[in-house]
């Protein structure tokens, strides 16, 4: 039901901080982003009056890499003389949140002993999480997504089962 990409994300927070990071994500197959691919990059932009906006083009590659490097080495000649000036100012401290108190659902997958007991325990530690079943899926591996929660608790949670589950790999699940 999804991919992983490698995702960058910027957020701002109701109180004006913002959360920023990058890392593996499980996209889920309906995301505009899942079917970015090649030497194509995708830019979603989530706006309250227009919903997502996806700016899709080249942006990996040898050639789309070296026209970005040409195109840098000539901007740079251009302003030799002169600054430019990008309208970076000083900020607050404390301005970028701590990654793990943003809010996000994490895709598990985990090796367990008993799937039975597995799914009681994290039924019980977590409430409502979603199944995640696949054609091949090793015998005594589980796989699931939870709800949204801060990404410290969710892991707190996670490790609080660690005599029942063996994290395999834990990915952020980008909306």
């Amino acid at each position: 039901g999804g991919v992983i990409k490698l995702i960058a994300r910027a957020k701002l927070l109701e109180d004006n901080r913002v959360a920023v990071m990058v890392s593996p994500a499980f996209v889920q197959n309906h995301s505009q982003l899942a079917s970015v691919d090649d030497v194509f990059n995708a830019i979603l932009v989530r706006g309250d009056a227009i919903g997502d906006v996806v700016f899709y083009g080249k942006g990996a590659g040898s050639m789309p890499t070296a026209s970005a490097v040409v195109a840098d080495v000539i901007d740079c000649a251009r302003h030799m003389t002169g600054k430019k000036f990008f309208g970076w100012q000083d900020s607050t401290d404390g301005y970028v949140a701590d990654y793990l108190e943003d809010t996000v659902s994490l895709y598990v997958r985990a090796k367990t002993a008993n799937n039975e007991e597995a799914q009681k325990a994290i039924d019980g530690a977590f409430g409502k999480v979603k199944y995640v079943t696949f054609e091949g899926a090793p015998a005594h591996e589980i796989v699931f997504i939870t709800e949204e929660g801060t990404e410290k608790d969710l892991r707190a949670t996670i490790k609080s089962l660690s005599s029942i589950i063996e994290p395999i790999n834990v990915l952020r699940v980008c909306e």
